[in-house]
């Protein structure tokens, strides 16, 4: 029986040990490390990991930082410390040892198994499981510039790389500073190869040898990271994270990728007609060809957290598009002439974004309930004007218009789908109080006069002297401009909430994933779009009326527009959300009170006209210019307007018709739409002649 019990006790301890975990190399990463210290100030020494695989309970990870000489094994002295789960520990988690606030001890968290752990200002820690003596190693990490050779590791805190490890995959050598850890603004969610691409990267880490700044700024990034499922294209240059909710967000000028295989591009050569963009070719022409090579600093985190923020607080995320080539590499915001240059490894990861871009968008335009949805395309500018500027592919002069003016532009922007759901005319659409411009100036605790946008309601336009940019290649190529029912807008960041305010860009970004993204949504399109809606598990959704669907007007009612070319009806009816309108002014979303904008009638003027807000059909009898006064009987009681209904119908005004010519436009804008010709670089162009897609030069000529 003695024997028995022995037997089943060490079967017992053997099925404990094979339930801990087994690391491979590169499943835990250092990313954080301090050095320097002051325990009696309150701070000692201090590192801390990320396990990017689920830990069991019991499974012991080993830190050292003894020097390692290969095949002599480890130097003798300094420090042996044990981290032990003491539960099941998810993927993505982020543990810390802070000497002297760290409670250790045999059965903790921590455990110094020798030494004093001191790390020096030239040091390494090594990660592994086993022991001193057969270690098997998972990552190493080292702060003096270069790891040793096996055969000099002469000092205490120096070390060789384990041959198990691989350099700048699961061993880093940092070029030296003495204290380390991962940027408090940097994003914390990807596909995980880019997670670990990340932890290898020295730029992504806040570097200083200053003590105050280690004693007041140092923190371990112990909220953890997200790893993404998505899809990487080939050799990791761009990612795709698909997401759940109508919305897509772009960045493609924040890549951190910047491989010596794919040479610089370069400036363009003027031939006489065209640039040519071949890499260094002769005569380069700054004025003419110009390319930009500086990425749009914070960017790329940028896209990243704006999509975490809005996925925490609607439960759903937008698709996302990340370049991670640096634009010295390739600028995806570009035909593929001047973004590759001509460079084959470019060129396909120029299409892999774009591709990928195309699969979002058909996503949502195939299986989303919603069938419409809005692209963001993320940069940033370095205007003294300091301002977020959004582009809709209107110039700075066409913003200066009249809204009257304006409103004849739709067909010309990259937003053109979205007047298809609202009643809003096109001019309050992208700077009306509902417009982004306008969400984003809303006062924030920290802010409180918003963020000034432009164009919004308290910018309508930039002036003359201004710089603004009005939206490049990617929103003209993916927004509803040419086609489809995906709206797109380019938002430029300016410098200080990119790069210097980092307590007011994570304002901006919460109030672009909390307020701008979910309200976009449900101001401007149908129901089925309405994350904050759908986000509760008590809502049953009328069913809505597709776009295109006409409740009034001649020559048939109640016909679905399946296409611009058959349209032949008022494309601007849309569903009541909660039985009354949504005025101009409202810009706070409300779940019991979604309020829209106003909309054309077929008893336009009309008084004493029941003209009640419960139905769905309630525009036909809205009483433009008038007051629907519910509380009498919903009559039309106030307001400038005839006594007789009109004599006939008014005539309707179909997005897929030419806008009529305004009365007065300073500009003259075509009253069709461009034809094949307009916008062809240098062509001869004027001031009221924008040159459609390009801007018109000094010299007169497109480009």
């Amino acid at each position: 029986m003695k024997a028995i019990s022995i037997l089943i006790q060490t079967l017992a301890a053997a099925s404990a040990v094979s339930a801990t975990t087994v690391l491979a190399p590169n499943d835990v990463q250092i990313v954080a490390y301090a050095s320097d210290s002051d325990e009696i100030a309150g701070y000692g020494d201090a590192f801390a990991f990320v396990t990017w695989i689920d830990l069991s309970p019991q499974t012991e990870i080993r830190f050292t930082d003894k020097g390692w000489m290969c095949e002599n094994g480890f130097q003798s002295g300094e420090s042996e410390l044990i981290f032990t789960a003491q539960n099941t520990i998810s993927a993505g988690s982020v543990f810390e040892f802070h000497k002297g606030i760290t409670t250790e001890g045999p059965g903790q968290l921590w455990n110094l198994a020798s030494g004093t752990w001191s790390l020096s200002n030239n040091d390494q820690i090594y990660v592994y499981q086993g022991s001193l003596a057969n270690p098997s190693f998972v990552f190493a990490f080292d702060s003096t510039g270069g790891w040793e050779t096996c055969g000099s590791v002469n000092d205490a805190n120096k070390g060789a790389r384990p041959e198990a490890l691989v350099d700048g995959v699961s061993a880093v050598s940092f070029d030296h500073s003495d204290n380390f850890w991962y940027r408090p603004w940097y994003a914390r969610s990807a596909t995980l190869p880019t997670l670990k691409e990340w932890m290898v990267n020295r730029k992504r880490f806040k570097t200083t040898s200053l003590v105050e700044t280690r004693k007041n700024e140092y923190e371990a990034p112990l909220s953890g990271f997200t790893i993404r499922s998505g899809q990487r294209g080939a050799n990791g240059y761009t990612e795709y994270i698909p997401g759940t909710a109508p919305c897509i967000i772009l960045s493609g000028h924040d890549g951190d990728l910047e491989p010596e295989s794919i040479a610089n591009r370069t400036t363009g050569c003027w031939d006489g007609s065209s640039c040519n963009w071949t890499k260094n070719c002769p005569n380069p022409d700054g004025d003419k060809c110009r390319a930009v090579f500086l990425n749009d600093e914070n960017t790329q985190d940028m896209a990243r957290r704006v999509n975490d923020y809005f996925e925490a607080h609607t439960g759903y995320s937008c698709h996302l598009i990340v370049s991670r080539l640096a634009r010295k590499k390739l600028d995806p915001n570009r035909e593929v002439q001047q973004a590759a240059q001509f460079d084959s490894a470019a060129i396909a990861a120029y299409e892999e974004f774009h591709n990928f871009t195309t699969t979002a968008r058909l996503e949502i335009e195939t299986n989303h309930p919603c069938g419409a949805g809005l692209l963001i395309d993320m940069h940033g500018h370095t205007h003294p004007e300091a301002r977020i500027e959004l582009g809709y592919k209107l110039s700075a002069s066409q913003l200066r218009s009249s809204d009257e003016v304006v409103d004849t532009l739709a067909y010309t922007s990259s937003i053109k789908n979205m007047l298809s759901h609202t009643g809003s005319a096109f001019s309050a659409l992208i700077r009306g109080n509902s417009s982004m411009g306008a969400l984003f100036e809303r006062p924030t605790d920290l802010n409180g006069t918003g963020y000034l946008s432009v164009p919004s309601p308290k910018v309508n336009a930039p002036s003359e002297s201004e710089d603004y940019f009005q939206g490049g290649y990617n929103i003209e190529t993916h927004g509803s401009q040419n086609a489809g029912s995906i709206d797109a807008i380019q938002i430029e960041f300016p410098r200080y909430l990119r790069a210097q305010e980092y307590g007011q860009q994570e304002d901006v970004l919460t109030v672009f994933g909390e307020v701008v993204l979910p309200q976009m949504l449900a101001l401007h399109y149908p129901v089925a779009c309405d994350v904050m809606v759908y986000s509760s598990p008590t809502f049953s959704p009328t069913p809505f009326p597709q776009p295109g669907t006409c409740s009034s007007s001649s020559p048939t009612p109640n016909v679905i527009c399946t296409s611009d070319a058959d349209c032949n009806c008022v494309r601007r009816d849309r569903a009541l959300r909660g039985g009354s309108y949504r005025g101009e002014g409202a810009l706070i979303f409300n779940q019991e009170n979604r309020k829209l904008p106003p909309s054309t009638c077929a008893n336009e003027g009309q008084k004493a006209v029941s003209c009640g807000s419960t139905s769905r059909n309630a525009k036909d009898n809205c009483c433009v210019n008038l007051i629907c006064d519910e509380a009498n009987s919903g009559s039309c009681t106030s307001g400038t307007a005839t006594t007789d209904p009109p004599t006939a119908a008014p005539t309707p005004v179909c997005m897929c018709e030419s806008p009529p010519s305004p009365t007065s436009a300073p500009t003259n804008p075509p009253t069709n739409p461009p034809t094949s010709s307009c916008g062809q670089k240098n062509a001869v162009c004027s001031a009221g002649n924008e040159c459609c897609t390009l801007n018109c030069k000094n010299n007169g000529r497109c480009g």
